[in-house]
């Protein structure tokens, strides 16, 4: 009996002893990682590029594009560094310093890429427009991460050149009252030597403005060449002016040509209405046509309203009228990362734009998985938009902390306040084309060589069991 009860006990202490060093192994691990976590991010350096965002994403060569860049401090210690900003493989702007970003903390700065840089590479096109893909780089020698340093941009931006545009482009002057006239010019850029003619055709409201003279421009004159011949034609009932230009030849002679960039026509208006009057260039009638001996048939339009595309006809607008167009709208609603665990954070980037004829001041709110009945659940933040003036558009950065968001995806929703006599209200709201994916941590498997570790003292700490287990065996005497 006594031998029954001495083997249990035995049996139960060699029991209670693994499983206590097991636990205790067990402790060890987390401990370990846990300190080799922290011995890590404690030496850490971490910039990244979060977002990067274009104003446009289709201008004029010689155009201004804004580029939105956010910038993140995702270490433990204060970082001051360098960003640049290219087009392609060409710098936009090298090396602006960014000084003291404090950990956990973002930035955003914004650059301005002039893109008359372009106009001779864009000229040995044949398309007359090029693509460019904007990318921001984030320079820190002592960051552990490299790879969230660069970042491209989601869109491209596509320059135009070698186009035909209605000069100025948009005129708001309510000073421009009945009886007072307005002149507009349609000019082009091409700068090629072989120009042989040209032609448009316009059109605008009627009820505001009336057409009372067309003048030839200083592409095709007489002046250069005596043959020139000029030919216009209005139509105030309709709304509608064709004009056109070009050098007089007989085949097989070879017509004159002549070198542009240029100004076509110009065009005076009498203002007899108040309203506001888009100037249209449009039609197949819209074109500029060069001469070259090598290409049939000849000659052959250089640039049109078809060929290569619309892209390439820069139309105008007019307004005399300020207090009756009020319309402010959201354009672009852009989050990034669109995956992220909970707790970490999305910037989003809202573009909203005055579309009316005077500076406006308003909100604008953001959400995620906006619900109309419910306007004051999911709310992410608000911003003042100050003094927005006509015709522009202002770039917002959002920062979306997930910490007590739950798992799923999101729809990121911006709204601009309505504004008292906004004509289109419609275009108030945006929501993102991407959903944010809110995620669970994920637990990190053990490393291969904690494993190991854990196995080995394990063993160890079994066989010094056992080995006492095995001595007092021996020590007990028999009875």
């Amino acid at each position: 009996m006594w031998h029954r009860l001495k083997r249990v006990v035995e049996l139960g202490s060699r029991s209670l002893c693994v499983s206590l060093v097991l636990v205790f192994m067990l402790s060890l691990s987390c401990i370990g990682a846990n300190l080799i976590r922290i011995s890590k991010a404690q030496g850490s350096h971490d910039i990244a590029v979060t977002s990067i965002i274009p104003s446009e994403t289709l201008v004029e060569s010689g155009s201004l594009v804004n580029i939105t860049v956010v910038l993140e401090n995702q270490g433990l210690e204060s970082e001051t560094f360098n960003v640049t900003v290219y087009r392609d493989t060409i710098p936009i702007e090298t090396n602006r310093i960014v000084a003291d970003l404090a950990t956990g903390q973002s930035r955003t700065l914004f650059f301005i890429w002039d893109t008359t840089d372009t106009i001779e590479e864009i000229y040995l096109l044949t398309s007359k427009e090029k693509t460019y893909g904007i990318e921001a780089v984030a320079t820190l020698s002592s960051d552990t991460d490299q790879g969230d340093n660069t970042l491209v941009a989601p869109s491209k931006i596509k320059v135009v050149s070698q186009y035909i545009a209605v000069s100025p482009i948009r005129t708001v002057d309510e000073a421009l009252t009945s009886g007072k006239n307005y002149t507009v010019s349609v000019l082009t850029d091409y700068n090629g030597t072989d120009i042989w003619g040209w032609n448009v055709r316009l059109t605008f409201r009627p009820g505001v403005l009336q057409c009372l003279e067309v003048r030839n421009g200083d592409l095709i004159t007489e002046a250069k060449d005596p043959t020139a011949l000029f030919n216009t034609e209005i139509d105030n009932v309709n709304g509608e002016v064709s004009a056109g230009a070009y050098f007089f030849y007989r085949e097989p002679d070879i017509p004159p040509t002549t070198e542009g960039p240029g100004t076509l026509v110009s065009m005076v208006f009498r203002v007899v209405g108040k309203g506001r009057s888009n100037i249209t260039l449009g039609g197949q009638d819209t074109y500029v046509q060069v001469f070259d001996q090598g290409v049939a048939p000849n000659p052959y339009d250089i640039i049109n309203n078809y060929l290569p595309g619309l892209d390439h006809i820069f139309s105008g607008y007019f307004s005399n009228t300020i207090t009756q167009l009020i319309d402010i709208a959201v354009t672009s609603v852009n989050p990034s990362p669109t995956s992220v665990i909970i707790g970490e954070t999305v910037n989003i980037t809202v573009v909203v734009e005055n579309q009316g004829e005077t500076d406006e001041t308003f909100g604008v709110k953001v959400y995620y998985d906006y619900t109309p009945a419910f306007p004051g659940q999911n709310i992410i933040g608000t911003q003042t938009v100050q003094s927005l003036a006509a015709g522009t558009d202002r770039n917002l950065v959002f920062a979306w902390n997930t910490t007590y968001v739950k798992e799923g995806s999101y729809t990121i929703t911006a709204i601009a306040s309505g504004m008292q006599g906004d004509i289109d209200t419609s275009n108030d709201q945006f929501d993102s084309s991407e959903k944010v994916a809110v995620n669970l941590k994920e637990l990190r498997p053990l490393p291969i060589t904690e494993i190991i570790i854990g196995a080995v003292a394990v063993v160890a700490v079994i066989a010094v069991v056992y080995f006492i287990l095995r001595r007092r065996r021996k020590q007990t005497p028999l009875e």
